[in-house]
């Protein structure tokens, strides 16, 4: 027999609803913070406990909910904001669809207090299962106070789907640090388990802004873009230069007529904007304020009004290629150099060069048309010594030989390159053994690869030399690591790194972590912390980016992959580089070392280090032969 059909109750249906709306904590505090700003609040005060879990309170300065009105606040459907569906392409306001404290009340206890300017007294109502439990006429200011507790202590299994405490609070810190980023005019001041984490400063800049919710590192790298005001898509806002960037998009955000949004697609186009000019698997950031007719986008009438859709995004994406196009091939190239630093560098590497050498390197000033001119070496000429074994060039005469003469040159070639591998082991590529002892070293191609050639054989060998340092210099790191054979060096001054509230509070709850790789750090005020030291096998990287790549890391944190990521970054750094032209003695020095290796046959990142062409590869390329 089958079941009968029945008819919901309205507090199964209310909790039905709830689920749509309210997922999790930040969905409550996003839903709060939207109609704080709809009521034209100036200053907004959140607090959370426990993630949010068991303690919400949003505070703000609006206009307030009139008392005869506040019942109708709590059932759903029921709006200020919209009265037809029409109304809906003309949409202003955050929230609309009268569901948030309907849905809040069905699956929290809620309490309201509320007062109208006009009004010489406010209003207190304690709710639970969308029921009136008190209410009562209070003082109060005017404004509105909403107070959510117990989340979810009606539906026990909503409750064991959320993170911890600690990935629900940074989930709403991330929220509020946009929230405020945002709206420019609005103080915010956020309390997370009684600790204020940041209060914006009132009547400020936007940059100033970003400085209290992101840290100075950030906002000091940022160069101003804005288009121009008669296309369909008004785009303004700021993007990283060529020293900043990240290993994820954290610093990304995308506001779309003042609304917080999710657009892959435009976090896409930024990117492609940067291909090349930094780091592979790097992340510029960016700032963008994007405004256009209502009628252009649609917000997907979707419960968390994340995504929108663009109607006409080809056009905005050529909007925003044209104004990042201009603006980083007018700025971003010019890299910016510590005069100190980079003078003495050169000064250093070559203070033994030849100064009679007409070879010589010009440093010219270098311009950023926002901050005037980063440097000046006073037309500073450093002369490369042609004598030096990294720059030697020498010009050697060809002849031809006959056969027998080549035979000739072969065997003595293959007698020499005996010497030259004495004593290596074997290479073990693409299932086959390699003998170095047997191989003729002939030279370089592309000033990158080294080529070597087996008579016998009739195999040419192509080794990549900065895959294979990469490969040493990796495996060297990592033994020392998984040895804890780490010695520390000591940073003459400490370096300081300015950070987001939830960057510094992940850095300080795992300081121990960092001190194991070797790098001590501390708090050092507000949102700021100091590195004390470096492992000494690590100390002419870069501070910065080291700290950066292993603090990225613990958002998915697993012991086995952290530190092995910025090891592998670090290999790459400390690597023989393309143009590094090797002598004999070098490159002998570098095979000995590849074949020690546990893995010689990859660089960290995957790439082969030898490549090998045969006598039947080359006739398929002169058509010698058919494929």
């Amino acid at each position: 027999m089958n079941k009968m059909i029945n008819k919901l109750d309205s507090l199964t249906v209310d909790k039905i609803a709830a689920g749509e709306v309210v997922e999790r904590p930040l969905s409550v505090v996003k839903e709060l913070i939207e109609n704080s700003i709809d009521a034209d609040a100036k200053e907004i005060i959140v607090e959370i406990r426990k993630g949010g879990k068991t303690y919400i309170r949003v505070t703000d300065n609006g206009k307030g909910i009139n008392k005869t009105e506040i019942s109708k606040a709590l059932k759903r459907h029921y709006t200020s904001k919209i009265n037809r569906i029409d109304d809906l392409d003309y949409l202003k306001s955050l929230g609309f669809r009268g569901e948030a404290l309907a849905s809040i009340s069905s699956v929290s206890k809620v309490e309201i207090t509320t007062k109208e300017a006009d009004d010489e007294s406010g209003i207190n109502i304690l709710y639970k299962n969308n029921q009136i439990i008190s209410q009562k006429e209070v003082g109060c200011i005017t404004g509105t106070t909403i107070i959510v507790r117990d989340l979810f202590f009606n539906l026990p299994v909503r409750k064991k789907f959320l993170g911890s405490d600690i990935s629900e609070g940074n989930k709403i810190t991330n929220l509020i640090t946009k929230m405020a980023l945002l709206n420019k005019d609005i103080t915010f001041k956020f309390i997370r388990d009684r600790k204020i984490i940041f209060n914006t400063p009132k009547n400020t800049t936007l940059i100033n802004k970003i400085t209290t919710l992101y840290g100075e590192d950030f906002s000091g790298s940022l160069m101003k873009i804005e288009n121009s005001k008669n296309n369909d898509y008004n785009i303004k806002g700021y993007i990283s230069d060529l020293n900043y960037f990240r290993g994820n998009r954290n610093h990304q955000m995308v506001f779309v007529n003042d609304r917080y949004v999710k657009s892959p697609k435009i976090a896409e186009i930024v990117e492609d904007n940067y291909n090349t000019v930094i780091p592979s698997n790097k992340f510029p950031g960016f700032i963008l304020y994007i405004y256009t007719d209502p009628k252009n986008i649609d917000v997907n009438i979707h419960p968390q009004k994340y995504e929108i859709k663009f109607k006409d995004f080809n056009s905005l994406k050529n909007s925003l290629n044209e104004i990042l196009s201009e603006t980083l091939n007018r700025k971003i190239f010019s890299k910016k150099y510590k005069i100190k630093e980079d003078k003495e560098k050169f000064l250093d590497n070559f203070s033994k060069s030849n100064s009679n050498q007409d070879n010589s390197i010009n440093i010219e000033k270098n311009i950023d048309e926002d901050k005037g001119i980063d440097i000046d070496i006073d037309n500073l000429e450093l002369n490369i010594d042609e004598n030096s074994n990294r720059f030697k060039k020498q010009d050697k005469e060809i002849e031809f030989l006959d056969s027998s003469d080549n035979q000739e040159l072969k065997e003595e070639s293959i007698s020499e390159n005996l010497d030259f591998f004495e004593n290596s082991s074997e290479y073990k590529a693409d299932k086959k053994l390699i003998n170095f002892n047997n191989l003729h070293y002939i030279g370089y191609i592309f000033d990158t690869y080294i080529l070597f050639q087996d008579f016998k054989k009739r195999v040419l060998y192509i080794l990549d030399q900065h895959a294979a340092h990469e490969r040493i210099n990796y495996e060297k790191y990592l033994e020392k690591y998984n040895n804890r054979n780490i010695n520390t060096q000591e940073i003459l001054v400490p370096i300081k790194v300015s950070l987001s509230s939830t960057e510094h509070d992940k850095a300080v709850q795992n300081k121990q972590l960092f001190k194991e790789f070797g790098m001590e750090i501390e708090s050092f005020g507000s949102n700021t912390v100091i590195i004390r030291s470096l492992p000494s096998f690590l100390k002419n990287t870069d501070s910065k980016q080291l700290f950066y790549s292993l603090l990225e890391g613990l958002n998915n944190f697993d012991k086995s992959n952290i530190e092995i990521d910025s090891l592998i970054k670090k290999a790459c750094t400390d690597s023989v580089k393309s143009g590094d032209i090797l002598s004999r003695e070098e490159i002998k020095v570098l095979i000995d070392n590849l074949l020690k290796c546990e893995k010689p046959y990859t660089c960290p990142h995957g790439r082969p280090i030898i490549v090998e062409l045969d006598e039947k590869d080359f006739k398929k390329l002169f058509n010698r032969i058919k494929s």
